[in-house]
């Protein structure tokens, strides 16, 4: 019989994550932390010496009746981790031991697992990211449609001067919050529409393992691109551009030459993430090459939380 460990403690929970060749950014305790909810990430020992570690965040719902554990925070990869392979009984033993404290369980798939990570039985939903191979300059351009490698080599051509930051800090947010908040304002979803609170969380929980990239123009801040770095794979967190210098290709510009960065210093892949139903924003993504890569979803709810929504759907 398995045994597990509850709140791991945030430097045992980051050696571990480095030991994972498929744990991402988003296990991280930096990014956890960033968002501001208490953790009680458990680390699970198996009979035959194996390790898994779940990050978990704990939110409460139906006003602080019930705990719902999460594991993967704002459609960041959750689900186990381990240096090794796990087999399916020790993945489903795992989790039955987590839900014996949090029978609301949440957790988000790993497109990037190198087993299933999440518990058999459990409703699925699946969803697809967008993932681009890092490689040299000519190979990337070589992946592009020919529509894409004309935009790239007028925004090369524009004259953009690029800035790389890196180890950032909470005063960081404000070099790009502006123009995010400047093109967040045009939104009709305002859903995952952040603050400069937020930003400056992120960059202060997180700032380790950021990398800001600054498009200018003339002294002019035309774009920006937030990567969040670990392991192999690099996730792509925000994006915003200035409408004005849409003309110029910014655009392009922030994914040819970050990639260029990061091949530079070893990394394989790059997460664009998923796009939902934005057809346009999925047919972009893959002009510059990108392909999807499916993952799954669950939510497993015990019986109070049952109850509760059932009672709730009734009155509605």
């Amino acid at each position: 019989m398995p045994n597990i460990t509850w709140e791991l403690p945030v430097e045992a929970w980051s050696a571990f994550v480095a030991r994972c060749p498929d744990a991402t950014f988003f296990h991280t305790p930096e990014w956890y932390a960033a968002h501001g909810l208490p953790t009680a990430t458990p680390l699970i020992r198996f009979e035959d010496g194996a390790e898994a570690l779940l990050p978990l965040a704990v939110s409460r719902r139906f006003r602080g009746l019930v705990a719902e554990g999460l594991a993967g925070l704002e459609n960041g990869y959750g689900g186990l981790v381990s240096p090794g392979p796990l087999t399916d009984a020790q993945v489903n033993a795992a989790y039955a031991l987590v839900r014996q404290r949090f029978p609301d369980l949440a957790v988000v798939g790993n497109p990037f697992g190198a087993y299933p990570n999440l518990p058999a039985g459990s409703p699925l939903a699946l969803d697809a990211t967008q993932v681009l191979p890092v490689v040299d300059r000519e190979a990337q351009r070589k992946l592009m449609v020919a529509t894409r490698r004309k935009h790239v080599a007028k925004a090369l051509e524009a004259g953009f001067r690029l800035e790389v930051r890196t180890a950032l800090q909470a005063e960081d947010a404000a070099s790009f919050y502006p123009l995010y908040a400047e093109r967040a304002a045009g939104w009709t979803y305002t859903k995952w529409v952040r603050d400069e609170a937020y930003f400056r969380r992120l960059c202060e929980a997180a700032g380790a393992k950021l990398a800001l990239f600054l498009a200018y123009k003339n002294d002019e801040l035309a774009g920006f691109r937030l990567l969040g770095l670990q392991g192999p794979v690099v996730m792509d967190l925000f994006l915003a551009t200035a409408e004005r210098h849409d003309r110029d290709q910014v655009g392009p510009y922030l994914v040819v030459e970050p990639l260029a960065w990061l091949h530079e210093r070893g990394y394989e892949l790059f997460d664009f993430q998923p796009s939902g139903r934005l057809e346009g924003v999925k047919a972009y993504k893959a002009s510059f090459g990108a392909t999807p890569r499916e993952h799954a979803t669950t939510r497993q709810a015990g019986w109070v939380g049952r109850g509760l929504d059932a009672l709730l759907r009734r009155s509605a």
